[in-house]
């Protein structure tokens, strides 16, 4: 089955919190991130914890000097209801 956009977040994601967290850290404001070259509306995706590519995660650690784990980390989500064999997981 194709994944698709609106698909996303409902099993595992990537959450941004700890972007905004150390944004506020480094009194960096989003207009920062446009100066930088992120558009806007690939900050309202990492707002909403949705898809970015990995040139908008290479130019965020770029722009806050940082590593990819001070600015976001995998989540995943339980599979509520399905019953997939240990040896799969």
């Amino acid at each position: 089955m194709e994944r698709t956009t609106s698909d996303y977040g409902k099993e595992n994601y990537v959450d941004f919190r700890k972007l905004w967290i150390l944004m506020a850290d480094k009194k960096v404001k989003k207009m920062d991130l446009i100066r930088a070259g992120l558009n806007r509306a690939t900050i309202y995706s990492l707002r909403d914890n949705e898809n970015v590519t990995c040139a908008t995660i290479a130019k965020l650690c770029h722009t806050l000097q940082c590593r990819i784990e001070d600015i976001c980390e995998f989540v995943e989500c339980p599979k509520d209801g399905i019953d997939i064999p240990e040896a799969f997981l």
